[in-house]
């Protein structure tokens, strides 16, 4: 059997040497995308007979009639090329995601931290608010004789989107968000209540006074003050802060200034008689042992209420945290960052 006459692939004939080395050259590249330059060149001096500069020659033909590509020290074919920058630009964008999703989540984050934090409000002076009943953010307030109620509300965060997308992603914690919804509808029946005993409050201190103590006239802080006078709005804040701490009338006392007998800031006559009677009536109202047992179940329920809301608090604190230092993505999704999400392919997780 007579020998085949074959090329040695360790050296390349100079009468075909552009075709063969191009051949070789693709060969080595198809084998190792992306390979290095100097790799590439060490590769073909072994297996041609062609110097170092004579193989750049080569390369640098193809690439100029696009049969090869060059990047950052690194040889690609050209449909190499094309899926490696299709890769790249698809890593950047997923990177850009990625980070507007963490930036986004960082931002919620922090309307969790500062979820109880509210701007100051401007001072109130003594004369201006009479009597205050606190649950957490909400209160009640007896003022220039009416009552203004603030029920428990989301935080007023610069942007009130921001605050929606925040309640939009704590609806995915279930367990969560309950206890805020829960503690919304308990604080409004508990200030309802409070305002319900403060106006019979008022009304008995205002009935029982014109009957037990006819010599006092209701005087409101202005105009010409009467002889024998009671103030309801001091009286009223003295009566409630006896019943909400269930304290006695031992600091209420009877002094006598300019010939007028005087019982703290609440009422005034020439006669003693009248205030020992005025006194007496404000005693009976807070010792009633219908209205004691009306506030405690008033401050039961407070109490309740806020230790709720501070394991709402404490979970918030928890759920900012995994974001913040675990860099965890909230639960859900929302306007802004569903579109994200989708395009990361990983929309239906979180939905």
């Amino acid at each position: 059997m007579g020998e085949k006459n074959t090329i040695s692939p360790k050296k390349v004939q100079k009468s075909n040497r552009r075709i063969d080395v191009e051949s070789v050259i693709q060969t080595i590249i198809e084998k190792n995308p992306s390979i290095r330059a100097n790799e590439l060149i060490k590769r073909l001096m072994k297996q041609t007979d062609l110097s170092h500069s004579t193989l750049y020659e080569h390369l640098g033909s193809m690439k100029i009639r696009g049969k090869l590509c060059r990047e950052k020290g690194r040889y690609y074919l050209p449909d190499d090329f094309e899926r490696l920058h299709i890769k790249v630009e698809e890593n950047e964008r997923r990177k850009d995601l990625e980070n507007r999703l963490r930036g986004h989540n960082y931002q919620l984050a922090e309307v969790y931290e500062k979820w109880f934090e509210r701007e100051p409000s401007s001072p109130i002076t003594k004369t201006d608010a009479q009597a205050e009943y606190h649950i957490s953010l909400a209160k009640i307030v007896y003022s220039t004789e009416k009552i203004t109620i603030t029920e428990l509300e989301e935080p007023c965060y610069k942007n009130k989107r921001v605050v929606d997308e925040a309640i939009e992603h704590m609806n995915c914690y279930s367990e969560i968000w309950s206890l805020w919804k829960n503690a919304k509808v308990e604080v409004k029946q508990n200030l309802d209540h409070v305002e319900t005993l403060w106006k019979e409050l008022i009304e008995k201190i205002t009935t029982r006074l014109s009957v037990e103590c006819p010599q006092l006239d209701e005087w409101h802080g202005y105009g010409p003050r009467p002889d024998g006078y009671y103030s309801l709005r001091i009286t009223f804040s003295h009566v409630w802060a006896y019943v909400k701490d269930n304290r006695c009338l031992a600091d209420l006392r009877i002094t006598l200034t300019d010939g007028k007998y005087i019982v703290g800031d609440c009422a005034e006559s020439s006669n003693k008689d009248v205030m020992e009677q005025f006194i007496r009536v404000i005693s009976d109202l807070v010792t009633d042992t219908k209205i004691q047992e009306r506030m405690k179940v008033i401050s039961s329920q407070k109490t309740r209420i806020e230790e709720n809301l501070e394991k709402f608090r404490q979970a918030l604190i928890n759920v900012a945290d995994d974001v913040k230092r675990k860099y965890e993505r909230l639960k859900g999704f929302c306007a802004t960052c569903k579109p994200w999400l989708n395009e990361l392919g990983i929309g239906h997780i979180y939905s």
